[in-house]
């Protein structure tokens, strides 16, 4: 190969690797369009909807993610949910920019990949003093590990208006527990396919019970055991100890 073809193979190299960043500059040229046209979407939805309504549904945005990361094919399903966590932090924050997350020392890393730079955040010294944020309504949700979730699982339910309403990371590979659980103080929008929490407070078990839409708050067969939430999806695992259904 003589010098004149070395010198065209590099200067046909360099065009295509011009055309591909041109190609690359145009996707992102149009993904920031469509951001911006979701952006303006979620403001409207914002004045559609009825005073008091929730803004952080868990269900739906379970339901989002699951529906994404069945059509990701090659792309890493991490990759879609850190994306769309982005996105859907942006929308709670352009309905309520005030929205606050809740977290402990332990909960700080989960809480930053929630908010996605976006979402007000709240230290809490303990699990204890997290309810009682929530309670006040200084934060919207409250996000704890297994050990801040067993501190306080006799400040949940009915009597208290404090609910497990999500777990994190929402959409799990199998047999990855959940890391992190979602508190606020309202139960979420129900979903198709919902896993009713209920606690017995002696023990610290969990229980889950998994029930449709159409289900009024169902009672477990146990009374010791007392209703605290729904989440969102199929049965999962989780190191606190779960009875079977």
């Amino acid at each position: 190969m003589t010098d004149e073809d070395v010198s065209e193979s590099k200067q046909t190299e360099t065009e295509w690797l011009l055309q591909l960043r041109s190609q690359i500059d145009d996707i992102d040229q149009h993904l920031l369009a469509l951001v911006k046209k979701r952006q303006q979407l979620s403001a409207e939805v914002a004045q559609a909807k009825p005073k008091g309504s929730p803004i952080f549904r868990p269900g739906r945005e379970h339901s989002l993610l699951t529906r994404l990361s069945g059509l990701a094919e090659s792309i890493p399903v991490p990759l879609v949910s850190a994306l769309w966590r982005a996105l859907m932090s942006a929308s709670i924050t352009t309905q309520n920019p005030n929205f606050t997350v809740g977290y402990m020392m332990a909960s700080a890393g989960a809480a930053a990949q929630f908010s996605a730079g976006m979402m007000l955040l709240q230290q809490c010294d303990n699990a204890a003093a997290g309810c009682d944020a929530l309670a006040s309504g200084a934060v919207d949700i409250m996000l704890l590990d297994d050990k801040g979730l067993s501190e306080v699982l006799h400040r949940l339910g009915p009597d208290t208006s404090i609910y497990i309403t999500a777990i994190l990371p929402m959409v799990r590979s199998e047999g990855v527990p959940v890391s992190v659980w979602c508190l606020a103080s309202s139960l979420p929008d129900r979903s198709a396919q919902d896993n009713a929490i209920f606690v017995e407070v002696k023990t610290g078990r969990i229980a889950l019970i998994q029930v449709s839409e159409y289900q009024d708050i169902p009672v477990h067969p146990n009374t010791a055991f007392i209703f605290a939430g729904y989440v969102a999806g199929t049965a999962f695992t989780t190191s606190i100890p779960v009875l079977a259904s």
